[in-house]
């Protein structure tokens, strides 16, 4: 460990010592040594965690040379020349699956083209290879797709990954884009050739967010499950859960949430129109024999539909009944990374800080729900009207999504519950 620790300080890498505590196999709690890394990663840093069970991985290797990649959980290993990702699997089949079905595609080919009783290379004959190698067969051009490197486990997690050779590419924007470019263009052709569905995976660090949790009594005190007193409203409640089991999938899981919220969107507009309606009734001026008193309540119910309210109207009315400001505010500022996410730097392209302090949080809020919604339901190649550039799913841009999904679920939440009615069952 003293060893990592000044090589990282000689190639100015920043490193932090810490002591934490994990359960052992046998039940009890063991203290651990951490080392953290901060290596380069384009124009930002990306956390590496070593664990003492890691040392010498990362001692037998020229960990200095690596420089990772966006968000993804690859780096590029100019000592070698490779650049290496960690690939995930979109169906079945999964991990080790992924290269039988490709070494028994490659192994059924050779056979129908070589003369009988030729042998295969050892990697393509295993029952379980632990790599296959695709060559290009004009240029000699090798990826390999297989378990990954010792050194990529023990800064990722995955039991699959990508190796293709970096062409002598020394920086980090041109290597991310060889990455993306080439396995786009490799995964679709595997999807379509071999029905392989792979796409690369986000690192860990790029997840931390999503570890949170929701903020409430279970967080601190555990709570004893009980029957409901009320009853939620089946489809959002639906609406809500799809949501929960999209994850991994941020658009779907936004999206989701979202509709939970729109379900409601015509309660609390008519509930809008219903006082507009009854203060004009009850008027005492008002009179029902007068052609121009019915045609003003006519007027009335025809401009304050829900169809001709906006979107954006119909959700701040939402929210506004819903939501307590308070809670709201103290929910945004509950968390660092959270807060950080939300009123700090915008990693969203399109949508303002959020300033809790304001007592227009609640409308801050609908316009960013909103603005986020717009983009991933209305966004065109050109950007549409509104020049706004749509999302592409796996972007980083994506990947930054996950504290406004956080955001998004915790006023579903609000909306289902402030919905619900009393039931004795």
């Amino acid at each position: 460990m003293e060893e990592i620790q000044q090589r990282a300080s000689a190639a100015s890498i920043s490193v932090e010592v810490q002591e934490v505590h994990t359960v052992g196999s046998d039940g009890e709690i063991e203290p651990r040594n951490l080392i953290m890394l901060q290596m380069p990663n384009g124009r930002s840093k990306r956390t590496v965690d070593i664990f003492d069970r890691d040392v010498e991985v990362f001692a037998a290797h020229e960990f200095e040379k690596l420089i990772f990649l966006g968000e993804h959980a690859a780096f590029l290993d100019t000592s070698s020349n490779v650049i290496e990702a960690v690939v995930r699997s979109y169906g079945n089949p999964l991990g080790r699956n992924v290269l039988q079905r490709l070494a028994f595609a490659m192994r059924s080919a050779r056979q129908m083209d070589e003369p009988e009783g030729t042998e295969l290379a050892e990697d393509i004959a295993e029952n379980e290879p632990n790599k296959v190698e695709i060559t290009h067969p004009q240029t000699g051009f090798t990826v390999e797709l297989g378990v990954p490197s010792d050194l990529m486990r023990a800064c990722e997690f995955g039991s699959l990954s990508l190796t293709i050779p970096a062409n002598g590419i020394s920086r980090h924007d041109d290597a991310l884009r060889y990455l993306r470019e080439f396995s786009s263009s490799f995964f679709f052709e595997l999807e379509l050739t071999q029905q392989v569905s792979l796409g690369l995976r986000e690192s860990r660090s790029v997840d931390r967010i999503r570890r949170l949790r929701m903020r409430g009594r279970g967080r601190n005190s555990p709570v004893v499950p009980k029957i409901p007193p009320v009853m939620y409203a089946e489809k959002p409640v639906a609406l809500y859960m799809y949501g929960r089991s999209a994850q991994g999938m941020p658009l779907l899981e936004y999206l989701a949430y979202y509709q939970s919220l729109e379900f409601h969107f015509s309660k609390y507009s008519d509930q809008e129109r219903r006082l507009k309606l009854r203060a004009e009734l009850i008027d005492p001026r008002f009179d029902a024999s007068s052609e121009e008193d019915i045609g003003r309540i006519i007027s009335m119910l025809d401009s304050s539909t829900a169809g001709s309210l906006s979107e954006l109207l119909q959700l701040r009315a939402t929210l506004e009944r819903c939501v307590d400001l308070s809670l709201l505010r103290d929910f945004i500022v509950s968390d660092n990374v959270l807060k950080d996410h939300l009123t700090g730097k915008q990693y969203i392209e399109g949508v303002k800080a959020l300033r809790p302090e304001a007592d227009d949080l609640i409308e801050q809020v609908a316009n960013r729900v909103y603005q986020i919604r717009c983009r991933i339901v209305h966004a065109k190649e050109d950007g549409g009207p509104k020049r706004q550039p749509m999302f592409i799913p796996f972007s980083g841009e994506v990947n930054r999504l996950a504290a406004d999904i956080y955001l998004a679920r915790y006023l579903a939440q609000k909306v289902i519950v402030a919905g619900a009615e009393s039931r004795s069952w």
